[in-house]
């Protein structure tokens, strides 16, 4: 009997992949270790928009952490604009600046 019949001889002697295949093989492996938001409780996103809007009037900082690309990042600043019809806010940090969108953010707290 021949070799390629035999145990995984028939895939290791067919072995070919097309550079789409190749592409579509990386891209799914990427939505694989892509991290979602985690849902979030009603309650706690209405502490999160309280705490947002505190920041926003008062100037108070926040510590924001919310979902970016594939990675939770952490920011800390101040509300500075808050974006009802494009759905985020501006926070502000010394001399930067950052958009975050409501929808990935995962938590806010006050900064002591």
């Amino acid at each position: 009997m021949s070799k390629k019949l035999e145990k995984n001889g028939l895939w290791e002697s067919s072995r070919m992949m097309l550079p789409q295949h190749r592409e579509a093989f990386v891209v799914s492996r990427q939505a694989q270790n892509k991290r979602d938001k985690p849902c979030l409780h009603d309650d706690e996103f209405e502490l999160i928009v309280r705490c947002i809007k505190e920041s926003y009037y008062t100037q108070k900082t926040i510590d924001v952490q919310w979902v970016h690309e594939q990675q939770y990042e952490y920011t800390t600043g101040n509300v500075s604009k808050i974006d009802e019809h494009s759905q985020r806010i501006k926070l502000q940090k010394e001399e930067d600046m950052t958009w975050i969108p409501f929808d990935s953010i995962v938590s806010v707290k006050n900064s002591s």
